[in-house]
């Protein structure tokens, strides 16, 4: 019976321990399963990428989001991190007095799943070169351009005219918000990348970022002959 008792107390004081942990100690656990995260992931190989996929998880108080690369080899593992680190974050955010700032901002904007010093990582704009953020930018504007090219329209509802720089000018491309439309996250998706590299070559390029500072007025859509047309 003195034995039951005394394990009961040993349990609740471990308890009452980890009730009682700062803020500040829950944060740095759950960085450090983040770092255990990273690790998992360096530990794998970029021989087939096909098959990895992009998960999101809130990077601690007021310092946005995580992208990691998963597959069924380390998923077993990763989700027993994640589901470590999303307890501590939850419990540290409950005790944290400050704002939590995660929730306001938008996540980054990323990329496909590539290949950085041997392991898989979701590309973001900084993984890339001023070539190939011009190279991408380049291909990205094309697909825009053409996007609705095969869509008619039998009014102009929900058809908008997004602004693109090309060519040192401000352009304008099309964009269908309807609910019946199946393309409008695949364009959100392309319209974000086109501005997260935009943004990143007018930091790299100086007479760029002139080009895309430039005033653009709102333009609208009208439809001629069941075809959609951007007006002034």
């Amino acid at each position: 019976m003195k034995i039951s008792k005394l394990f009961a107390l040993v349990i609740l004081c471990a308890s009452c321990k980890k009730d009682n942990e700062s803020y500040q100690d829950l944060y740095s656990k759950a960085h450090k399963k983040l770092t255990e995260i990273e690790d998992l992931i360096k530990k794998s190989s970029c021989n087939d990428l096909s098959n990895w996929q992009v998960d999101t998880l809130m990077d601690g108080i007021g310092s946005g989001h995580k992208y990691f690369p998963v597959n069924n080899t380390i998923t077993s593992d990763y989700e027993k991190l994640k589901a470590t680190y999303l307890e501590l974050l939850n419990s540290a955010r409950k005790t944290d007095p400050r704002p939590i700032l995660n929730d306001i901002f938008t996540p980054e904007t990323h990329f496909e799943i590539g290949c950085i010093d041997g392991h898989p990582k979701v590309l973001l704009v900084s993984d890339f070169t001023v070539e190939q953020v011009r190279s991408r930018l380049s291909s990205n504007i094309e697909e825009l351009e053409t996007f609705y090219s095969n869509k008619t329209c039998n009014g102009s509802n929900n058809w908008y005219a997004k602004p693109i720089v090309k060519d040192c000018q401000i352009k304008y491309v099309l964009h269908y918000t309807g609910i019946d439309s199946g393309d409008n996250f695949a364009f959100s998706v392309k319209y974000n990348q086109y501005k997260a590299l935009s943004s990143r070559l007018a930091q790299l390029d100086s007479n760029y970022a002139t080009c895309k500072n430039s005033f653009a007025p709102q333009k609208h859509v009208t439809c001629e002959n069941h075809i959609p047309v951007i007006k002034d």
